[in-house]
Formats: C-alpha cells, structure tokens, sequence
C-alpha cells in the first residue's frame, strides 16, 4: 500500500520527480496530477479528505516576490489543513516555476543547446526559467521530454541539491516513516 500522495499540476513535473526522488520514495507514494495549479489544491484537499494519507502539494509560485511566495504558501497549507486537520501535508512552491530546477545545471543546458549562454541571458533564465527554455528549445511541450530524456546523473545531483527537491524529499521520507 502506498503511504504517501504527492500531487503535482502536470505529467511532466511527475516524470520529473520521479527522476529525483530516490526509489524508495517513489515506491511509496501515489502520484497525482491536475492541469492548473487550483485544480492540483482541489485534487489534494479531496485526497486528503478522502484517503487521509500525508500529501505532498508542488506547484509553481509563478513569482519571485518573497513575500508572494510566503503568503500564497501559507494560504494554500492553510486549505490543506482545513481539508484534514490532523493528517500531515505540505506545500512545495517551485519559485518561480518548476522548470528552474533544469538550471541547476548550466554547462548541462549549455551542451544540450550546443552553446554558451551569456550571463545577462542566464540572469533572465532565473526570472522566467520556462520562457527561456522555450526560446532555447522550441514547444513547451517538447521541452520537458527532451530534457527528462537528457538527464545525467551528475545534472540529477545537482537538482537534488535544489531546495525544493531535497525539503520535499525530507517530508516525504518523514510521513512514510511515521505510517510505516
């Protein structure tokens, strides 16, 4: 039986943490996904809800404004509760978007877009990571696949490393352990 739900706004964010997370975890937790960022808190709060199983939500912050990014943390953890006080859950914001973990690794981007990237084009890549990698890459919808494909284990240390990936591993190895 799976201990766990992580519940994510799209099929590529899944693939990627599937990649991320160690085996152990994956194996652990029940994936979810939904197209928007209301319907992925809509999908956890019935999970919740109904399953009352601890629940990991990741979505995009779609800012980089601190304050932004605490305040709709604290509202969307506050939702969760509220669905079902008592079991354990999280809110995971990937600032400003999920695709700037693929940044942890600039000489991985670099080789895979066979250039060099300036540092004024990198500085953009970090206010707006998912509109860089289009203008990079082409098609949002091919760019996830491509990169996922892509992926070395020296680049899936680094995104490890990323704080969004490593807090979300510590919570989901915490609940798992706590139903065991």
């Amino acid at each position: 039986m799976k201990k766990t739900y992580l519940v994510t706004k799209s099929q590529s964010d899944l693939e990627l943490f599937k990649k991320l997370l160690p085996e152990k975890i994956v194996n652990d937790t029940s994936f979810a996904t939904a197209p928007s960022r209301s319907s992925a808190r809509s999908l956890a709060r019935t999970l919740l809800a109904v399953k009352l199983r601890p629940l990991a939500l990741v979505v995009d912050a779609d800012t980089n404004d601190a304050s932004s990014v605490r305040e709709l943390r604290a509202l969307l953890q506050e939702l969760l509760h509220c669905a079902s006080p008592g079991i354990e859950s999280e809110v995971f914001l990937a600032v400003p978007e999920m695709e700037s973990l693929f940044l942890q690794d600039r000489t991985f981007l670099e080789k895979l877009a066979a250039r060099k990237f300036s540092d004024a084009e990198w500085k953009a890549a970090e206010l707006k990571p998912r509109k860089f990698l289009c203008d990079v890459f082409g098609e949002e919808s091919h760019i996830s696949e491509r990169l996922l494909g892509s992926l070395n284990e020296q680049t899936i240390l680094k995104m490890q490393g990323h704080p969004l990936v490593s807090n979300l591993c510590k919570f989901l190895s915490s609940v798992a352990d706590i139903t065991d």
